[in-house]
C-alpha cells in the first residue's frame, strides 16, 4: 500500500508538472478523490496504516470508514488553497460540479448537484436534503443521512441505530433509546 500511494503521489506530481510546463497550471482544474473506504481482501490489513482513522466500518459497509471520501481540488486561479470544507456530498456530485466548473450548464434529470460555490468560496445554497446507502456485501446494510443524523440497519432484522455525525463522526455512539433524544 505505501509502494502504491508513493507510486500515485509521483503520477500526480508529474502531471502537476505538465500543466506548469504548458503554462496551463493556474487555469486548470485538477481533482482527487479516494474510493469507499479501505477492504481486507488479498491480505491487506486496514488497521496496519489505521486507514479509517476512528471511523467505523470498511469499504462494502454502510458505516463512515466505508463510506466517507475525500475530495481534494486545486486551481490556483480560482480556489483558495488551504481551505477545508465539511460540506457533505456523494460520487453523484462530480458530474454537475465537474460541468459548471467548466463553464457549462449540467443535463437536466441528472443525480447529484453542483459543489462549484462551495469550492469558488461562495455559499452553496443547494444540499442534499438526505443521502442513501445500500449494500449487500454482508448480508442486506442500510443508512440514510439526513443532515447531521445518520440512521443504520445492518441487516433486515437488526434494530435501527442513529447517530449524529457531527458530535459522533466514528458512530460510536447508537443515541436510540438515549432519554436526550427521546423527542428524536
Amino acid at each position: 500500500r505505501a509502494s502504491m500511494i508513493t507510486r500515485m503521489d509521483e503520477g500526480i506530481g508529474r502531471l502537476l508538472d505538465v500543466l506548469r510546463q504548458m503554462r496551463l497550471e493556474t487555469n486548470t482544474a485538477v481533482f482527487f478523490s479516494s474510493v469507499n473506504g479501505p477492504r481486507r481482501e488479498g491480505g491487506w490489513d486496514p488497521g496496519f496504516f489505521n486507514s479509517t482513522g476512528s471511523l467505523r466500518g470498511l469499504q462494502g459497509t454502510v458505516y463512515e470508514g466505508g463510506l466517507r471520501m475525500p475530495l481534494i481540488a486545486r486551481w490556483p486561479s480560482r480556489i483558495a488553497p488551504g481551505r477545508v470544507s465539511d460540506f457533505v456530498w456523494s460520487a453523484q456530485d462530480f458530474f454537475p460540479t465537474a460541468v459548471a466548473v467548466a463553464g457549462s450548464r449540467a443535463l437536466e434529470n441528472r443525480d447529484g448537484i453542483s459543489m462549484a460555490p462551495m469550492l469558488l468560496g461562495g455559499a452553496q445554497t443547494n444540499r442534499h436534503e438526505l443521502l442513501y446507502w445500500e449494500s449487500r456485501q454482508s448480508g442486506l446494510q442500510q443508512a440514510v443521512r439526513i443532515a447531521d443524523w445518520k440512521g443504520v440497519r445492518t441487516n433486515a432484522t437488526a434494530a435501527l441505530e442513529l447517530y449524529n455525525l457531527k458530535a459522533d463522526p466514528g458512530e460510536t455512539r447508537n443515541l436510540i433509546g438515549d432519554p436526550a433524544h427521546a423527542d428524536i
